[in-house]
């Protein structure tokens, strides 16, 4: 538990099994996956600090699935774009954006709730290379009653002409500056 971990290729969790990162002894470092996620199963994230998911390719959550972030932050690495996709809302407690260099793009094909459940930045949006594409989908970012905050330079790339996103903002205090690709406002 006290070791990295990393995966080289993708990661499928298949419908009644689990993959418990916090079963036993909690791990302590994160877990690297190089490829993709694809979960119709059970994945409950460490309880332990830094016990965090580093991800490199897409979050497929499919029916039947389970996911407990134990307030955990998620890090999207890749430089490209890396989807996140659920039958139903998805919990990601905190979303980090942060590739080595270039461009990060996460594209929503489902709508997050960025709860921040321990206070802090729900939203890092690193450089400003980095997008967070909403894709017709809705972003809630904070809870009510804490204090939630998006940090980095990256912007939030919302609705067109034939295409409707939402954000909304919860929490107390200042959430900090957000900015916004031009024509997707």
């Amino acid at each position: 538990p006290n070791e990295p971990r990393a995966i080289a290729n993708n990661l499928t969790i298949n419908n009644g099994s689990t993959l418990n990162m916090a079963s036993n002894t909690a791990m302590t470092q994160p877990l690297t996956i190089i490829g993709n996620l694809e979960s119709a199963g059970n994945l409950i994230l460490s309880t332990a600090a830094n016990g965090d998911l580093i991800t490199y390719g897409n979050l497929n959550f499919t029916n039947g699935f389970n996911f407990n972030a134990n307030g955990k932050k998620i890090y999207f690495n890749k430089i490209g774009t890396q989807k996140i996709t659920a039958p139903s809302d998805l919990t990601i407690p905190y979303l980090h954006q942060n590739p080595a260099t270039g461009q990060n793009t996460v594209e929503l094909n489902t709508n997050i709730l960025a709860t921040a459940s321990n206070q802090g930045t729900a939203i890092h949006t690193g450089n400003n290379n980095n997008i967070i594409d909403l894709n017709g989908f809705h972003l809630t970012i904070g809870t009510n009653a804490l204090s939630n905050i998006v940090e980095g330079n990256g912007s939030f790339k919302g609705g067109t002409a034939t295409t409707t996103s939402q954000l909304s903002l919860l929490g107390n205090g200042s959430i900090g500056t957000l900015n916004f690709l031009p024509s997707y406002n």
